[in-house]
């Protein structure tokens, strides 16, 4: 099952516990729901998008979706080492993925990919956790070869040359 969001309107400058925005989320790439938060530390609004006429349809793949984030979105928190006051001692804390922790992954994703496209217009790479570009447009040709030698690393590997899936793993990490 692929969830994704499209139609996302974010506002930076409202999110101040979670993020401020309004989608569409889809579900194997046709309409399931709206959803929305208002930035200030509450959860997800999840309606039915109106062009999902049927309501028992709804009510049933609604089902299914939280399943299947029940699974896909579960987060393992590791474990709580030695805390005698709570008398928890190597207690480990699973907690189960569902719509809204879905949906903010998507719009984690979506806003990282943003920066990615934004950084991907210079010529940048990773180096120890850090992203390093340079103010030169990466369009310019030979420029990837021309910083190799500039900066004697035959062997470095700019993020505007790998797939962008690759890519966006890697500034992931470091975002």
């Amino acid at each position: 099952m692929k969830l994704e969001l499209k139609n996302i309107k974010h506002s930076e400058f409202a999110s101040h516990e979670t993020f401020c925005y309004e989608s569409n989320l889809y579900v194997n790439g046709k309409p399931f729901a709206h959803v929305s938060n208002d930035g200030q530390g509450g959860a997800d609004y999840l309606y039915r998008d109106d062009r999902f006429l049927d309501g028992e349809a709804w009510n049933k793949c609604h089902a299914l979706v939280k399943i299947h984030c029940e699974k896909e979105y579960a987060r393992d928190y590791g474990h709580e080492w030695n805390n005698p006051d709570d008398g928890l001692i190597g207690m480990e804390y699973m907690l189960k993925g569902t719509i809204e922790t879905a949906c903010h992954e998507l719009m984690g994703d979506y806003l990282i990919r943003k920066d990615l496209n934004k950084a991907l217009k210079e010529p940048c790479y990773l180096d120890n956790n850090q992203i390093v570009s340079y103010n030169v447009s990466s369009k310019r040709p030979n420029i990837f070869d021309q910083l190799r030698r500039q900066l004697e690393k035959p062997d470095l590997v700019f993020l505007n040359e790998l797939p962008k899936d690759e890519a966006f793993k890697m500034f992931k990490e470091v975002a």
